[in-house]
């Protein structure tokens, strides 16, 4: 039997496609129960997730397309099409961000934005490990100026949680991150440097970023002066290490260009040597 549904309802529909008076009925036309051939909601793997209005707007349009006959015009029926093809697209690229964008504060303070995330199962910093080493770069929101990072010698920044020994928004955003996961952290001057700044780097009253990639979190070992201590040492053996690194490989590649400059020198020695060569056979002739 056709089905047929009032023609200033379709246009109002058309209009709006998130304003559906009944949803249970189209919900229940498009039900598992429903005849083989006909488009589910479920084909598109919406079920329980996603939002009211992803399922309220596939809905309507699967009921569209499933009628056997309708009232709505061609022109009605593309313009609810368009209209319907934007929502979702607004719809879905909200969904996909909402859940790795968090404001941690409440206020807007301090906002985290997860640009990787962590494997399953990763450690995160706690009471029992407090200790975190992260890879990070600032910058300044205003200009989007660099004012620090570990990245151009490849160091490692750590600290203690909750010492105070750094700014109120990397205390804040830190506890909810886990090792190997990389978040943008914007915060407002409150959680910063507040209306002093940092001269000469950080301007009063700025908002910083921060790309911060949390590497590790450990347990403190001993009092915190001992935990320093073993801490620099830690971080002299790294640089000690990437030093030699790096001089190891500077003498690899002096060696590569002396060598490649020696091959040079025999290649020319042989041709001046065949030059001189046939200089020599056209006097005899």
């Amino acid at each position: 039997m056709a089905t047929r549904i009032d023609g200033d309802l379709s246009r109002n529909i058309a209009r709006d496609p998130t304003r559906i008076p009944n949803h249970s009925l189209f919900l229940s036309i498009l039900s598992p129960r429903s005849s083989p051939g006909m488009i589910r909601v479920s084909d598109f793997g919406l079920h329980e997730k996603g939002s009211d209005c992803c399922c309220n707007v596939l809905s309507t349009c699967l009921f569209f397309v499933n009628m056997q006959e309708c009232s709505l015009n061609c022109f009605t029926f593309l313009s609810f099409v368009v209209r319907l093809v934007v929502h979702c697209l607004k719809v879905f690229n909200s969904l996909d961000t909402m859940d790795d964008v968090i404001d941690l504060t409440g206020d807007g303070g301090v906002v985290k934005k997860i640009i990787t995330r962590a494997k399953a199962g990763a450690l995160a910093p706690s009471e029992d490990l407090p200790m975190v080493d992260v890879h990070y770069e600032g910058t300044l929101a205003e200009t989007g100026e660099v004012f620090d990072t570990t990245h151009e010698d490849n160091s490692v920044f750590s600290f203690e949680l909750g010492k105070g020994t750094v700014i109120q928004a990397w205390d804040i955003a830190l506890k909810t991150m886990k090792v190997g996961e990389v978040a943008k952290i914007t915060c407002k001057p409150e959680y910063a440097y507040g209306s002093a700044g940092s001269p000469p780097d950080i301007p009063p009253n700025a908002t910083l970023i921060f790309e911060v990639e949390l590497l590790s979190c450990r347990p403190r070992k001993g009092s915190s002066l001992g935990s320093a201590s073993e801490e620099r040492a830690r971080l002299e053996e790294l640089k000690k290490q990437r030093e030699l690194a790096a001089a190891v490989k500077e003498e690899e590649k002096k060696k590569r260009e002396e060598a490649k400059a020696a091959a040079a020198a025999r290649i020319q020695a042989k041709l001046e040597a065949k030059k001189g060569q046939g200089k020599g056979k056209g006097k005899a002739k």
